[in-house]
Parts: C-alpha cells; structure tokens; sequence
C-alpha cells in the first residue's frame, strides 16, 4: 500500500512503462495494485488535465492487474470507472475512461449499456469513439439490442447532419464499422448516406475494417 499521504501522481509516474522493470518502477506498480480495484476513482482524479503520459501509465498498471483478475475485481474496476464518469462531466481524457472500461467490461450487454451512455453523451469526439467501440461487445452474429441500435442511428443522424468541417471521421469511421457489422438494412441505409459524404477511403467496407481491429 501506498504510504500516508503520498502523491498517487508521483506514483503513477513511477509505474510508467518507460521506467523499465527497476526496484522503483515495480515498487510503484505494487503500490497502485493496494488500491485497486476499489482506489479506481481516487486514481483516475489523480491524472492531470491533458496528461496523457500519466494516463497511459495508469491505463498499463490497471491493465497488468486485471490479467489475472476474477469477476468481482472486473466489477469494482467497472464501477470506479463510472463512479468517475459520474462526478466530473466532462472528464477531460475520455479515452482513458473508454480503455479502462472495455478492459473490465462486464459480459451483459445489459451492464455495458451503463459506460456506454455515459461515453456517448461527452462532447468529445474520442469519448463518442469509445462509446461505440465498448458498444461493439454487445453484437453477436449480426444482431444487436434495441438501445444499440437506436445509438447508433442516432449518431449516424448527427454526423449527417453536421458540415463535412465539423464531423469527426474517427467517429464516422467507427460508427460505418459498427454498422457493417450489426447489418441491419435500416442502419445499412443510413450508414449508405453517410459513407456519400465521406472521404472515398471511408465509404469501403473492406478499407474501414482495417482502420481499426474490431472491439
């Protein structure tokens, strides 16, 4: 454990992948370890605004704690995860969010359900990203539950309406993907429409599949 006021910042850092394996580096991987899963909030608040190096380090440490974890410890993960999403709207790295989440996403698509709302109504365009990305475990052979679906078009919507300066194409490109992948005929139309107005390289299946490995 971490000892008394020590600076959970500082300590992140210390756990970095680029500190190498040294008595420090796994000194602090340890400490971050005490405080997981139930310390996910209190570890997440500690990451500056726009620090990605030291989220990057979080995102890794929790990453190497979950590989051997067991359901109940996924579940604590999962609900830090949120707790956070919850107290500060909006977080100001929302990707960081996104990873942790689908690292500890619960097998119910039910459950995801909660992170994904959460992720898809940030105004950022990578927490929009991430939303649909965690939304990709919940289809199965082709199909995928009415909520997700609704998502979907609705977000297929937006960015048709939006002015090509204005759309994000990491999110269209993740939203014709998961489009392709669901294929639904109504959301295949919209996803049509969207692809029209689209950089060419976006508006082939076979190009979007390899932009990003499927969730």
């Amino acid at each position: 454990m971490p000892e008394a006021g020590e600076d959970l910042t500082a300590l992140i850092r210390r756990s970095a992948p680029m500190q190498g394996d040294g008595a420090e580096a796994l000194a602090a991987w340890a400490a971050l370890g005490g405080l997981l899963p139930g310390g996910m909030p209190v570890l997440l608040r500690a990451v500056p605004d726009r620090d990605f190096a030291t989220g990057f380090a979080l995102l890794q440490a929790v990453r190497c704690h979950l590989l051997d974890a067991g359901p109940g410890y996924r579940s604590a993960v999962w609900a830090g995860v949120l707790e956070d999403l919850d107290a500060r709207r909006p977080v100001s790295q929302p990707w960081l969010h996104a990873r942790l989440a689908g690292l500890a996403r619960p097998a119910e698509s039910g459950s995801a359900r909660a992170g994904v709302d959460r992720l898809a109504a940030h105004p950022a365009c990578s927490a929009r990203v991430g939303a649909l990305e965690l939304a990709g475990g919940a289809v199965a052979a082709g199909s995928a539950p009415a909520w997700l679906a609704d998502l979907l078009a609705g977000m297929l919507g937006d960015l048709l309406e939006r002015p090509a300066e204005a759309r994000c194409l990491r999110l269209a490109a993740a939203a014709l993907r998961l489009a392709d992948r669901i294929g639904d005929p109504a959301l295949a139309g919209r996803a049509a429409e969207l692809a029209a107005v689209l950089p060419p390289f976006l508006a082939d299946p076979a190009i979007r599949a390899t932009l990003r490995p499927t969730p």
